[in-house]
């Protein structure tokens, strides 16, 4: 079972793609993250590397994608909220970030 659902912040689209598989059995929780290259050096260093615990896998964020899996769907309802909240805190330092590049014209004068 597919299902898919986006956040449009702005100019800024992301996308969370998830995916319930069965294997043996037992239920997988699976969900590939598509966000813009331009947050990548904004994100936090908890998505820049896998993360691994008992609960959830992360897999490490790079060039606009990453992906979590889980075999509970509560935790996978928490994680997506987790991610949601850092993507969302990396794209209000991006817009920071643009917004203090368009200000600064360099043209400042220092007479000693």
């Amino acid at each position: 079972m597919l299902l898919g659902w986006c956040v449009d912040m702005q100019e800024v689209e992301i996308r969370f793609n998830a995916e319930i598989s069965d294997n043996d059995g037992v239920r997988e929780f699976n969900c590939a993250v598509e966000y813009p290259a331009s947050l990548e050096q904004f994100l936090p260093q908890e998505l820049l590397q896998d993360n691994i615990s008992p609960e959830v896998i992360i897999r490490a964020f790079s060039s606009g994608n990453g992906s979590f899996s889980t075999n509970s769907l509560e935790q996978a309802e928490v994680t997506e909220i987790q991610i949601r909240e850092k993507l969302q805190s990396a794209y209000e330092e991006y817009i920071e970030w643009e917004q203090r590049l368009d200000n600064w014209d360099g043209t400042g004068c220092m007479v000693c």
